[in-house]
């Protein structure tokens, strides 16, 4: 029975369960973007502008909120001008896998074994494919980029353009999409981390640098050139992030302390996502089985070093992906669970047939990924690291065959 409950002189139903409200309100914002035919980037409002709407209490409106992002559907902005946004610089599919990947809780290195490689593959059917109004596009950006001093910040956000126009050179929806994914998800799992100051830029040079090469030979359309400047930029970047690791300024495997040091809103967020990522990755070292216990939040929160509420917010990321399981009861707590991409490769496959991807397409992209996951190494000191990585890629590779048969 729902409970009554009053609010600006008006009674209104509010179901017992949290969770059950939370989905509500999920499910009405979600209807609200759909029959309003709201384009990408429109804001939904503020936070205290949701609850009074809506009639919801903060912690409901965060676990509605927390539904909507885990499928890619909005996402929020602290500060001037922030509140609830609709997303719109991709597909829900490609959103979806991309937050599936940056929940995978995969350490540095191994996500750079498959974004680096990924590129450079694409790179090289760009070299043979693009047309004549591509390389102009990426002649003109290249000469754009060469001529900027960036930040680490800036050049990450020019550089995911710059791979965009790369995979559309390539002529294969299906590498586009996936490969959207990966940039995006690279750029969520080291936001806010990578703390380069003015003494690190050579680091961004060095990177640019080696980048430009790579274009210089796909503008000219030198498969041969571009295969080999793409392998030596990869080479280049995994040493740039292997020293940034070893001292100190790009945390491996802890949650680093500097996050103290930004507003509140958007450090509980930035919290709960390194939190959901630490906790994936004990559960990897730990080499700990689909089901088994975990403890409980509180247990957790301890263990973790977050707030109770934290903890929670990261539960609340990890499970819409079944990573893990919460349960209620005698038995009750949080439990393994097995990382289930199915659950976002339907609306990735709608995507990726919206773009008009061919059979052989398909079949490329499918092994594109394959080859991916033979260079995908965990450390030898972490043995089994790399089993949710292989997993993934299996899956995406499995769901392209089947979609070109």
């Amino acid at each position: 029975m729902a409970s009554q409950r009053t609010q600006g002189g008006k009674a209104c139903e509010e179901p017992r369960a949290g969770g059950e409200l939370a989905r509500s309100v999920a499910e009405r914002l979600q209807a609200e973007i759909n029959a309003g035919g709201l384009r990408p980037g429109a804001h939904l409002g503020r936070a205290a502008d949701l609850m009074r709407r809506l009639r919801v209490s903060r912690p409901t409106l965060r676990a509605a909120i927390r539904q909507l992002e885990a499928n890619a559907l909005v996402r929020t902005r602290t500060g001037v001008g922030g509140g609830l946004f609709v997303l719109g610089d991709a597909g829900p599919g490609t959103l979806g896998l991309a937050r599936h990947l940056s929940l995978l809780g995969l350490s540095y290195r191994l996500f750079f074994q498959i974004h680096m490689p990924f590129y450079e593959a694409v790179a090289v059917l760009a070299a043979g494919r693009a047309r004549p109004a591509d390389r102009r596009r990426i002649a003109v950006r290249r000469l754009e980029m060469r001529r900027a001093t960036y930040s680490h910040a800036q050049y990450s956000v020019a550089r995911a353009e710059l791979h965009k126009m790369i995979a559309r050179a390539a002529d294969n929806p299906a590498l586009e999409a996936i490969g959207a994914a990966l940039t995006r998800a690279y750029r969520e799992i080291l936001r806010g981390e990578m703390r380069l100051g003015h003494t690190e830029l050579d680091k961004v040079r060095q990177v640019k640098a080696a980048e430009d090469a790579v274009l210089a030979a796909l503008v000219r359309g030198d498969v041969a050139e571009t295969r080999r400047r793409a392998r030596a930029a990869s080479a280049v970047e995994m040493a740039v992030a292997d020293d940034t690791i070893q001292r100190g300024m790009l945390p491996e495997r802890v949650i680093p302390q500097t996050l103290y040091a930004i507003p509140d809103e958007m450090r509980t967020a930035k919290l709960a996502e390194l939190t959901a990522r630490a906790l994936r990755r004990t559960i990897h070292l730990e080499n700990a089985r689909p089901g088994t216990w975990l403890g409980s939040a509180p247990d957790l929160s301890n263990r973790l070093g977050v707030s109770y509420d934290i903890c929670r917010e990261a539960l609340g990321l990890l499970e819409p992906h079944g990573l893990i399981s919460l349960r209620r009861g005698r038995k009750g707590g949080v439990y393994v669970g097995a990382p289930n991409a199915k659950k976002v490769l339907p609306a990735l496959r709608d995507e990726i047939l919206r773009g008009g991807a061919g059979g052989g397409q398909l079949l490329e992209a499918a092994r594109l990924l394959r080859d991916l996951k033979g260079g995908v190494v965990g450390l030898p000191e972490f043995p089994g690291e790399a089993d949710s990585a292989h997993k993934l890629l299996d899956e995406l590779a499995v769901m392209l065959e089947e979609m070109a048969a």
